[in-house]
C-alpha cells in the first residue's frame, strides 16, 4: 500500500514510460534537424504551431532555417540538458558550424561558430504545438565579425642583387590565387600562448616538465655566460 501523500508505484511508472516517450520523440526530432530534413521536421508540428506566442505555418517554421543552413552547411544541435515535466520539455543546447555562405549581411569567413540556444516545448497529442526559442545570436555574428582580413596582403618577394624586396600581389593576381587554392585569409594561422597551468593540462605532465627543465637549463646558460 503507497504511503499517505505518496502516489501509487503504478502511477509513478507510467510518468516514466511517459517522460521516455517525449525524450524519444524529441531526440528522433533532433536528429531530423541535424540532418536539415525540413519535410520530415514539419511533421512533429501542429498546424498551426505558436513560435513565441505567434501562430505559423509549419512551412513556416522550417523556412527560417533555410538561410540559416545555407551560411553554415554543417550547423548542428547538441543537447547539452533535456528536462521534461509533464506536456512540457526544456531544452539546453550548443549549437556549431562553419561560416560557409553570407549570414545577416557578413560574407563567409570559414570561422567556426558555437553559440547557445535555450527552447520550451509545449506538446499536444504527441507533437510540438508551442515553442519559446531563444538563440545567443549576437555572440555567433561577433565571432564571425571579429575577422579581419583587411591587413593581410599576400606579396611576393624578389631579390635586387642586395637584398630582399617585397612586392604586393596585384589583386587580379591575388583573386585568381584565392580561388584556385580556396585560400582564406581567415585560416591564416594565429599565434598562440599557454600559462603553465594549461599547459600541463592540454600537454600532459611528461611534456610541461620537460618544457620546465628546458627553460631552467636555458635560464641556466644564461646566468653563467651573462656573469663573464
Amino acid at each position: 500500500m503507497a504511503t499517505k501523500g505518496t502516489p501509487p508505484v503504478s502511477r509513478v511508472a507510467g510518468y516514466a514510460a511517459q517522460n521516455e516517450e517525449r525524450r524519444a520523440l524529441y531526440l528522433s526530432y533532433i536528429e531530423y534537424c541535424n540532418a536539415h530534413n525540413f519535410k520530415a521536421m514539419e511533421l512533429f508540428y501542429t498546424s498551426p504551431i505558436n513560435v513565441n506566442d505567434e501562430p505559423w505555418a509549419p512551412s513556416k517554421v522550417t523556412a527560417q532555417f533555410k538561410p540559416l543552413i545555407a551560411a553554415f552547411p554543417d550547423w548542428h544541435w547538441e543537447i547539452r540538458n533535456l528536462t521534461i515535466k509533464g506536456d512540457y520539455l526544456a531544452l539546453h543546447l550548443r549549437v556549431t558550424g562553419t561560416h560557409q555562405g553570407t549570414f545577416q549581411g557578413i560574407e563567409p569567413t570559414g570561422c567556426r561558430v558555437t553559440a547557445t540556444q535555450f527552447t520550451l516545448y509545449h506538446l499536444l497529442d504527441g507533437k510540438f504545438a508551442d515553442v519559446w526559442d531563444l538563440v545567443d545570436t549576437d555572440s555567433l555574428i561577433k565571432q564571425i565579425e571579429q575577422v579581419d582580413s583587411t591587413d593581410y596582403t599576400i606579396s611576393f618577394f624578389r631579390w635586387n642583387g642586395t637584398e630582399l624586396i617585397r612586392h604586393p600581389l596585384p589583386p587580379y593576381a591575388a583573386r585568381k590565387l584565392e580561388e584556385r587554392y580556396q585560400f582564406n585569409p581567415a585560416n591564416r594561422p594565429q599565434s598562440i600562448s599557454y600559462t603553465d597551468d594549461e599547459f600541463e593540462k592540454k600537454f600532459g605532465s611528461e611534456k610541461y616538465n620537460e618544457l620546465v627543465k628546458g627553460r631552467e637549463e636555458r635560464r641556466d646558460i644564461a646566468r653563467r655566460f651573462g656573469n663573464n
